[in-house]
């Protein structure tokens, strides 16, 4: 992957990325960093190879950030972010890899109608008044990519709690739960009643699902395809609500 990429020779960037690396969860130092060019570029290797999937996904997101850096882009304005971010997710196509790193973090492949909404949905929530909502979608999906295991029940709570504080920031009702909001002006009588019993729904499974309320977690509480169900549904929802009653076109 970086062979072939960085120099051979080049010490200085060899160094630098292993530095990176020893940075990453679960990385063990085992040997000091080697001042020969040759030692550097292999031992760099060997930590690659012999850790675990998903230490091998927290040394990208390093790297992906390492490569931004106005340092590194000076000195190697080829090999910067972009272009790393293209050849790590070429090589995930190639060996059939469930996953993709976007914009330097490395996340899960969704059904394809689930990822399309969601990104929508974070081009909406860009808007500065969505700020809570936003920063609340993206810790659900911070959950949903959380390795070695996803946080499921965190991304459900954080996902459907995204559309409850998108609801609160377009009606003005800043401290009524979704449930209550939906029952009020102008939710009541502009979003269709099966729509709105369906928002209703998604809020109850909040509840009603195991954990989902309160964050708590245990395996098999809820599958990975229910919390990106309960993701994608809370994308469209945001959309919906963004466009009705928000600023959306």
């Amino acid at each position: 992957m970086l062979s072939g990429w960085i120099a051979w020779d080049n010490r200085g960037a060899w160094m630098s990325i292993q530095r990176e690396i020893f940075k990453a969860p679960q990385v063990e130092r085992e040997f000091e960093l080697q001042p020969v060019p040759s030692h550097a570029k292999d031992s760099t290797r060997a930590v690659v190879e012999q850790c675990e999937w998903y230490t091998f996904f927290d040394i990208c997101v390093l790297l992906a950030a390492f490569f931004d850096t106005e340092d590194w882009k000076q000195q190697h304005p080829e090999k910067n972010k972009n272009a790393f971010q293209e050849r790590i997710n070429q090589a995930f196509a190639d060996n059939c890899i469930g996953y993709e790193l976007r914009n330097g973090e490395v996340e899960r492949i969704g059904p394809p109608y689930v990822d399309a909404v969601v990104s929508q949905a974070r081009q909406v929530l860009q808007d500065p008044d969505y700020a809570g909502s936003n920063e609340q979608f993206e810790k659900a999906i911070g959950f949903l990519n959380e390795r070695p295991n996803p946080d499921t029940a965190n991304c459900v709570k954080d996902a459907i709690g995204a559309v409850e504080g998108l609801a609160r920031i377009v009606t003005g009702n800043d401290n009524l739960i979704l449930s209550k909001i939906l029952d009020l002006e102008p939710l009541k009588s502009k979003i269709p009643g099966t729509l709105r019993q369906m928002m209703h729904k998604l809020y109850a499974y909040r509840g009603d699902a195991e954990g989902a309320a309160h964050g708590q977690t245990s395996i098999g509480q809820i599958t990975v395809e229910e919390a990106e169900l309960a993701l994608g549904v809370s994308a469209s929802c945001m959309i919906y609500l963004a466009k009705k009653f928000g600023k959306e076109p």
